[in-house]
């Protein structure tokens, strides 16, 4: 057996060598494998591809069992259920990137949406085949949030539709991009938090902002507006904001919303009125009139407001 692997790399002289090897696999026990990513597509490899009569395989990501085998391979450790899973989803499963989220393990980081400079260059590395343009829309389709359409993307590039279509196209053949309905959505997290990074952090605060405002000003689902705003952190100062969540609170998932009305509460461009409703409405979320706990995962900040809830529930009168 004989591996080619990274032809897509490869120079003619190396693919006349795999080509005059291929014609002896007829006659001598020979098993020729070569290994290529989509992107970038040589004319000499394609012509090559098409003349073979061998079977091309296009492999499949890692699943739950596979991540796990892999694991117990190369760490001394056992990582636990939690990070197998963190490093699962935010892999999507590709051995490259699992192999440096296990080495990152092992040299004792924790697991972080944000990727580090080792793991950010081995995806850039990985990508550099892509062109300048179609990085530059990955770079602004990556602050768009978990999924958006193409009109999205012109609304925060600022370029024509017929400009944006070649980078779409390139990306969705080098598979970073994939659909999702009549919606686009980066394949793997960890790629789309890398293009997110190559946005300074300052500027990358003003633009949710915006984007927010633009897909709030055209009606879109208020998950997908807080989506933007929670990517902004304490930096949110837009005066729309206040108002266009108290107007909201009660469309999105408890966390979100809890989460926005805390961030809201240190601002100090609210008037004593938005101050007590957004106080309000947090209360109301986080100090339920039964007993239940609440569903969501809690935050630092809550743990005295749980506590106070908790005081509050003794005085709750229960009826059976």
């Amino acid at each position: 057996m004989l591996v080619f692997e990274d032809l897509h790399w490869a120079d003619e002289e190396s693919l006349l060598a795999w080509q005059r090897l291929h014609r002896f696999t007829a006659h001598l026990p020979l098993l020729l494998i070569g290994s290529a990513r989509p992107l970038p597509r040589l004319r000499t490899l394609e012509v090559l591809r098409s003349r073979l009569d061998g079977d091309v395989i296009s492999l499949p990501p890692f699943d739950g069992p596979a991540v796990a085998a892999l694991a117990e391979e190369t760490l001394a450790r056992d990582p636990g259920e939690d990070f197998l899973g963190f490093a699962a989803g935010y892999s999507a499963g590709n051995v490259g990137y699992l192999c440096e989220l296990f080495a990152e393990f092992a040299d004792g980081r924790e697991p972080d949406v944000t990727p580090h400079s080792r793991l950010a260059a081995v995806v850039e590395d990985h990508l550099a085949a892509l062109s300048l343009l179609c990085k530059r829309t990955l770079n602004s389709a990556a602050l768009l949030g978990s999924s958006f359409t193409v009109a999205d993307l012109t609304g925060v590039t600022g370029r024509e539709l017929r400009a944006l279509i070649g980078a779409v196209e390139e990306a969705l053949a080098a598979r970073v991009l994939e659909t999702e309905g009549e919606r686009l959505r980066f394949r793997v997290p960890l790629v789309r938090e890398v293009f997110a990074a190559n946005t300074p952090p300052a500027i990358r605060a003003v633009l949710h902002q915006e984007i927010a405002a633009t897909m709030a000003g055209s009606g879109a689902p208020a998950d997908r507006v807080a989506e933007q705003l929670l990517q902004v952190g304490d930096e949110l100062t837009a005066r729309w904001i206040p108002q266009w969540l108290l107007d909201n609170v009660r469309a999105l998932p408890t966390g979100p919303a809890a989460e926005l009305l805390h961030l809201l509460s240190h601002q100090r461009n609210l008037t004593e009125d938005q101050h007590r409703s957004l106080a309000g409405e947090l209360a109301a979320l986080l100090l339920p009139e039964t007993g239940a706990t609440p569903s969501w995962s809690a935050q630092p900040w809550c743990a005295p407001l749980h506590t106070l809830a908790r005081v509050r529930n003794r005085t709750v009168p229960r009826t059976s």
